[in-house]
């Protein structure tokens, strides 16, 4: 027995279990309707060119991709497990890192977890007795087999452990004279001339390299592609459906999820049914999921999608994001089908560079949840995703050249200010070129904050609608904190946001860059008709909504506040100044020490931001604002995509943001890892802990950040005697 041979044992049985199955679901249709419509592009074609038309002839991965589309509908009618789907998933990622198996094969370790894996997928398809104790028997060799210290090529017992798993054709390997580990040659982020690097034009060829902006409220798509003998990364459009059911194609894709007259609704006209409150959070609608994920916000205890009705499942953020993960990848693999593009697709997804390990565990398992082959997905933090794509983007103009040119003359320091709708994350980089090499270096990552645009919006909501909405009434006493927090304050943020941009507008027209510029403008904005909030049988309106440029000046007062020295846990309105300083004082810089500040995200857009920063940095410091600021991260992380997966090579080496430390028995506070330590690390990381002599074993709680979020508990074996 080995990985191999129970992969095969697996094969036959899902074989045996779907050939049971799926007719129960589709009737005399369910070979097009579970299998074929089920398949990807490689796969149908090559069902199609081998004339194949039954369960029997098919690989592996066809069998897994059948079984995960139809999933739920399996679940709800033959009462499957609940962890189930998680399963199927991870044989999915099973299947496809044997398949990509490199030569030195997979160390014990994680044969152990393969092989715990496939024989509870084996329980799961009710495989006969015979191939499940076949797989327990292999699973206690290899513990036995790990607790002896065995070599990794020796069962214990004088046989082989075997991976001989056939290897497919891969992308080709970079050559060696690129040297990748110390940066990547300068012609890569050249457009004009990459497209001559052999390495790159093959990787174009075979393979398509996608970029993902997975953001608080908007998301979007970006990939690699030749245009006039250029590598170029720019945004696709996503189509999707309105709230009366259009299709509409944009390649800004709102972050949101709605279940209206029994159809699940991604984008768009889930957007619209939010903005119109024909939705209510929690039930039908799913918002901000991003921002819940490692903090275990819990589930959604009235959502009308759950396990007890089959299908769909939104039972927590978790699920909201594998859902929204999915509808992605469908969406992308139809476009891709439309340019008659390669079917194979590697994705680089980007994160907040404040995320928190347990925040991206989580991104990543509702990914490999989707459907999505996990080994095929990279992550890049956001604000370094943002300066990749300005970097490559860079014109052989006055700026970007000088820009270029400065990099071979001295590394140049650079914060990226990335002011989205639900965070505000600075990352500072050195750069540098050095014998045609580009290379970059993580220096400071900011602390994690829920600080963003919503933020702005929100206090526009409760301090100008909602009084106008009240009139001379008191909120506290027409409504209950739960009418307030659940149906009046959305309802009115939605329109806050538009007045938002409209003063961002009007503010950029006007040439007006600082608050006290607005003090005496009285310049108003009067935005749309807010439809009627109906609670409790009584209809409150808001006919004019409205805002003057100096009340919007007062809005934005704290956002902007000077630096003050408070702890993050005990203030959680913080200004986006104390977000840059935290930066510049990890990277052991001075506030003007900086050679460039590039600003990204939508809430950029407004010029408040944009010139408080510049005026705490100083003239002397180089200010960029892309011309599309929505689409930036987006398109850098393509470029990413394309440099991880089609050349193994990674030009910003990421770092931890926060400090890994542990509890001790006296309650002391113990660093075992420091923020800014590269990831992986170079060199291994040892620290050693001392117990008591009377102490039989210990309890080691791992905390990063703060202890508000518990990275690990573990509990070591007792030390011998």
């Amino acid at each position: 027995m080995d990985l191999n041979t129970l992969q095969q044992s697996a094969h036959h049985q899902l074989v045996v279990f779907l050939k049971d199955k799926l007719p129960d679901i589709a009737d005399e249709n369910w070979w097009e309707d579970c299998v074929r419509s089920k398949l990807t592009d490689s796969q149908l074609e090559m069902i199609n060119e081998h004339k194949i038309d039954s369960l029997e002839k098919l690989d592996f991965a066809s069998l897994l991709r059948a079984l995960n589309k139809n999933w739920w509908e399996l679940k709800a009618r033959f009462k499957l497990s609940r962890e189930g789907f998680t399963l199927v998933n991870e044989v999915m990622n099973i299947r496809n890192r044997y398949a990509h198996i490199s030569v030195e094969g997979v160390d014990l370790n994680n044969q152990l977890r393969d092989c715990d894996t496939l024989a509870r997928f084996l329980t799961l398809i009710d495989a006969d007795k015979k191939n499940i104790n076949e797989a327990n028997d292999y699973h206690k060799k290899l513990i036995k087999q790990i607790a002896s210290g065995y070599s990794d090529s020796d069962n214990g017992d004088g046989s082989e452990i075997k991976n001989d798993v056939p290897t497919p054709p891969q992308l080709p390997k970079p050559s060696a004279d690129n040297k990748l580990d110390e940066g990547v040659p300068e012609s890569f982020i050249r457009p004009d001339i990459a497209l001559n690097n052999k390495e790159i034009s093959s990787a174009i060829e075979r393979a398509v390299f996608i970029g993902i902006d997975f953001g608080t409220s908007t998301t979007v798509v970006s990939m690699m592609e030749q245009n006039n003998s250029q590598l170029v990364s720019e945004p696709i459009s996503i189509v999707q459906l309105d709230i009366d059911g259009r299709e509409v194609k944009d390649h800004l894709l709102p972050s949101c999820i709605a279940w209206h007259n029994k159809k699940l609704i991604v984008g768009r006209g889930a957007l619209e049914l939010k903005q119109g409150s024909q939705a209510k959070e929690g039930r039908n609608l799913w918002t901000e999921f991003k921002m819940k994920l490692g903090i275990n916000a819990g589930p959604f205890p009235n959502t009308v999608l759950s396990l007890k009705k089959g299908g769909v499942v939104i039972e927590n953020p978790q699920d909201a994001v594998s859902i929204f993960f999915s509808f992605l990848q469908k969406a992308i693999e139809e476009y891709m089908q439309s340019k008659k593009l390669p079917s194979r697709i590697y994705y680089s997804v980007s994160v907040p560079a404040s995320f928190e390990a347990n925040q991206r565990q989580d991104l990543i398992k509702s990914i490999s949840n989707s459907g999505i082959d996990g080994s095929e997905v990279s992550l890049i933090d956001e604000p370094n995703a943002a300066f990749l794509s300005h970097l490559f983007s860079m014109e052989k103009g006055r700026t970007g050249e000088s820009f270029l040119n400065g990099m071979t003359e001295r590394p140049r320091e650079v914060a990226i200010f990335d002011f989205g709708a639900g965070t505000c994350d600075i990352s500072i980089l050195k750069v540098a070129i050095k014998d045609g090499l580009v290379s970059s270096q993580n220096l400071a990552i900011s602390e994690f904050m829920a600080l963003g645009g919503r933020d702005i919006d929100h206090a526009i909501a409760t301090k100008l609608l909602l009084p106008q909405l009240c009139g001379d009434d008191e909120p506290e006493n027409i409504f209950s904190t739960e009418e307030l927090d659940l149906l009046v304050i959305p309802r009115l943020c939605a329109q806050a946001e538009k007045l938002k941009i409209q003063c961002s507008k009007l503010i950029n027209q006007k040439g007006l860059k600082k608050v006290e510029d607005l003090a005496k403008n009285d310049k108003s904005i009067v935005g749309k008709k807010i439809a009627p909030i109906l609670i409790k049988k009584k209809s409150w309106k808001l006919d004019k909504p409205i805002i003057s440029l100096s009340q919007f000046g007062e809005i934005m007062k704290p956002f902007l506040a000077p630096i003050k020295k408070y702890s993050i846990e005990k203030d959680k309105k913080l200004s986006v100044l104390n977000a840059l300083q935290g930066a510049i004082d990890k990277a052991d810089l001075s506030n003007n020490g900086l050679d460039m500040v590039l600003f990204i995200g939508g809430s950029c857009e407004n010029p408040l931001i944009r010139e408080a920063v510049q005026g705490y940095v100083g003239r002397f410091v180089e200010c960029v604002t892309p011309r599309d600021l929505r689409s930036h991260v987006s398109q850098g992380s393509a470029v990413n995509s394309l440099f991880v997966h089609g050349l193994g090579a990674e030009l910003i080496k990421p770092i931890l943001s926060e400090p890994i430390f542990i509890l001790t028995k006296d309650k002391v506070w113990q660093t075992v890892v420091k923020s800014g330590t590269p990831v992986p690390s170079e060199v291994p990381i040892i620290t050693e802990f001392y117990v008591d002599n009377d102490q039989k074993y210990a309890e080691l709680p791992f905390y990063v950040g703060s202890q508000k979020s518990c990275l690990l508990y573990t509990s070591p074996s007792p030390r011998d005697s």
